[in-house]
């Protein structure tokens, strides 16, 4: 069993409780009842004598579990029940939780403890069964049916956000089409999240809904496409994302609106890309020319 306390490192101070496995019984072919769960899992494939009736059963958040045949391998509040021999017929022990399941009895299996969550101190919380799939204690991204052998307890600091990822250019040209990126890292709590963008805005009456997007616990890719404006300037990119557990988030992002530089060349018009440019007192660092037109000495104006 693992748990979480306040105060002092005792059951009786626990808010969260997750519960554990139970033992099999070597040779025997029986099987643990699984822990963790509102309810632990029943201990199976016991003994011929009495078949199952010798196995330990599960425990719940109200009440620990039970071995019919022998009440002395029942568990109790926060251990698992023994696995009490009976000469040289040998048994399993319970697994711990906030209630711990019973011992088996005569080579049979215990049940799983239970888990348990201090809904006063820890809001949202999900209780997964050790029999389901569930996020790998030691990566971020795999998942695994129960966690084997000791406890685990990671604690992450669970912020929910959305990065811009996608690269962004010096500049972007007046009334076209403008992409980005995004990245919407979220966690399992099977929420729906709604995301709304708006330019030049602080107002949430002036934001836009771009997507909905339900919670799978994965992190999700998606982009955002829509007309720059055609006024030339600076624009603030806002993106506004709401769901029960986050009711505000936001970032945002500047962009420069501008027409493509251009040279003329003796009365020829030839579009140009401009690495590093200065708005004001126009400066040119390179000069890259896109088009065939020869280009002489005599250099009208530049247009930026």
């Amino acid at each position: 069993m693992s748990f979480i306390s306040i105060g002092e490192a005792k059951n009786e101070s626990g808010i969260l409780f997750a519960g554990a496995g139970a033992g099999t019984f070597f040779n025997q072919y029986t099987y643990g009842g699984y822990g963790g769960g509102v309810s632990g899992g029943d201990g199976s494939h016991c003994t011929k004598y009495y078949g199952n009736l010798r196995c330990g059963t599960g425990a719940t958040q109200t009440s620990y579990g039970t071995n019919y045949a022998n009440s002395n391998n029942n568990g109790g509040k926060f251990y698992g029940g023994n696995c009490e021999a009976r000469g040289y017929h040998e048994a399993s022990g319970g697994g711990s939780g906030y209630y711990g399941g019973a011992g088996g009895d005569y080579y049979s299996a215990g049940g799983g403890g239970s888990s348990f969550i201090n809904e006063s101190f820890i809001k949202n919380g999900i209780i997964i069964p050790g029999n389901e799939s569930m996020p790998s204690p030691y990566s971020f991204t795999e998942r695994l049916i129960g966690n084997r052998g000791q406890g685990y307890v990671r604690i992450t600091p669970i912020v929910i956000n959305i990065e811009i990822f996608s690269p962004k250019r010096s500049c972007y040209y007046p009334d076209t089409n403008f992409t980005l990126d995004l990245i919407l890292f979220t966690y399992n709590f099977n929420e729906v999240y709604n995301i709304s963008r708006a330019v030049n805005s602080s107002g949430l009456q002036d934001y836009e809904l771009i997507q909905t997007h339900q919670d799978d616990s994965q992190n999700y890719i998606f982009n955002d496409t829509f007309k720059v404006p055609s006024e030339r300037g600076y624009y603030q990119i806002s993106y506004f994302m709401f769901s029960e557990s986050v009711p505000y988030y936001k970032i945002e992002d500047i962009i420069l609106v501008n027409k493509v530089p251009e040279i003329l060349l003796i009365g020829e018009r030839v579009t140009v890309e401009l690495a590093g440019i200065s708005f004001g007192n126009v400066a040119l660092v390179s000069m890259v020319i896109l088009g065939t037109a020869a280009l002489r000495s005599t250099l009208s104006k530049i247009t930026v």
